[in-house]
């Protein structure tokens, strides 16, 4: 496991995020972050911080979400591999006249 890697590439995603609330305080966009810079609560706004902490945990269930809606069912469209020795990706061929999904 790098530790480095991972704090380096947490820090990249806080840079990145903070880029995009301070876009979105000089010029309101119509997505989930403006929504945010622009939300407030009690009469105050936001912190910076409780945006990206928020942004911090959607991400990770924006991706659970997509798997769980579109990347499991296609896996009963695909035929498993051949147990003990065939363990490779059977790829698009798989799908024969498959409709695509998207």
């Amino acid at each position: 496991m790098d530790i480095e890697a991972g704090l380096n590439a947490s820090v990249e995603l806080g840079t990145y995020f903070q880029e995009q609330v301070d876009q979105r305080r000089s010029a309101m966009t119509n997505d989930i972050i403006g929504d945010l810079v622009g939300a407030e609560i009690d009469g105050e706004k936001l912190t910076d911080e409780a945006i990206i902490s928020f942004l911090r945990l959607l991400l990770p269930a924006g991706l659970e979400t997509m798997r769980r809606c579109f990347f499991i069912p296609i896996t009963g469209i695909i035929p498993p591999a051949a147990p003990y020795g065939n363990s490779h990706c059977h790829g698009p061929a798989a799908l024969g006249n498959a409709r695509p999904l998207i």
